[in-house]
């Protein structure tokens, strides 16, 4: 219904009679004063971000007579296109439900809560850093292997070996070298999937999975070996020397316990977390 009561323009922000005043008028008879028209548009521009949809929120497109029924000039502006909200008088769309601004319930005037549904246990604020995270202990943990594994094994090649023959080529060496080129292409494996996962490449958690799996088998292998090295020795006939494995068997087996963990506990995880349906859902939607 239109403000205008005879003759009087009343503005619907102040409610102030605005006839023979500069001022604006919607398309559905509603005046604006000047000043409170441009002030709610400024606000409504710094709410919305300046951010207009297109067929929305259009401010300026449709000229006002030049003079109004009574002969007294208007201002030589424009309309609005719609309404505006009555909470925040951001403009809105003749047919909208909600204000794009603040949120209101142009229906009810009510203001719409916005609600989260967690549909599925392992959905988590965690899932959006995990990558980062578990990433970069990889990369860290990859580096250092490699690192000291590599240089292990150049430190051994390079060792003296028995009278006569070149370096690094006795039984005890060459099983070191072996140990240590085997740790170091492990631990390049391991760094280069954390640089995978860091930049989030769905093919960095498989290759992850991948290098988990291999370091528990060959540790199981390892551990199989030096079982059977600490039964050899053991059973050397020559004098005292059953007896001093013996005495060392219970620090060394607690030694050989909390290494084996140790080595075990990061291949474990990787398996363990990359099971989990959240984190499988979202390496789906990475780009490879």
């Amino acid at each position: 219904m239109p403000h205008d009561q005879g003759g009087r323009k009343i503005c619907v922000l102040c409610g102030a009679d605005c006839a023979g005043r500069p001022r604006k008028k919607d398309s559905r008879g509603h005046y604006y004063c000047r000043d409170c028209h441009d002030a709610a548009a400024a606000a409504a521009r710094r709410r919305a971000g300046e951010a207009t949809p297109v067929g929305g929120l259009a401010l300026l497109n449709e000229l006002v007579p030049a003079d109004d029924a009574t002969g007294n000039p208007v201002d030589a502006g424009f309309h609005l296109d719609g309404l505006m909200c009555p909470r925040c008088h951001a403009p809105v769309e003749r047919d909208a439900a909600l204000c794009v601004a603040c949120g209101a319930d142009l229906r009810t005037g009510g203001r719409v809560a916005a609600r989260t549904r967690v549909t599925d246990a392992d959905d988590a604020a965690d899932t959006l850093v995990w990558p980062m995270i578990i990433g970069v202990i990889s990369i860290v943990f990859g580096g250092t292997g490699l690192l000291l594994n590599g240089g292990n094994g150049v430190l051994v090649a390079l060792s003296p070996g028995p009278a006569g023959a070149p370096n690094g080529t006795s039984e005890y060496a060459v099983g070191q070298i072996a140990g240590a080129a085997i740790a170091t292409l492990l631990s390049l494996w391991l760094l280069v999937g954390g640089i995978g996962l860091v930049r989030r490449r769905a093919r960095a958690i498989e290759n992850l999975r991948r290098w988990a799996g291999a370091k528990i088998i060959l540790l199981f292998i390892a551990g199989t070996c030096i079982g059977i090295a600490f039964g050899v020795s053991g059973l050397d006939g020559r004098p005292g020397r059953a007896a001093s494995i013996n005495d060392a068997l219970p620090l060394g087996l607690g030694l050989l316990i909390a290494l084996f963990a140790w080595q075990l506990a990061w291949p474990v995880f990787i398996l363990a977390w990359s099971g989990r349906s959240a984190v499988q859902r979202e390496v789906r939607s990475w780009d490879d």
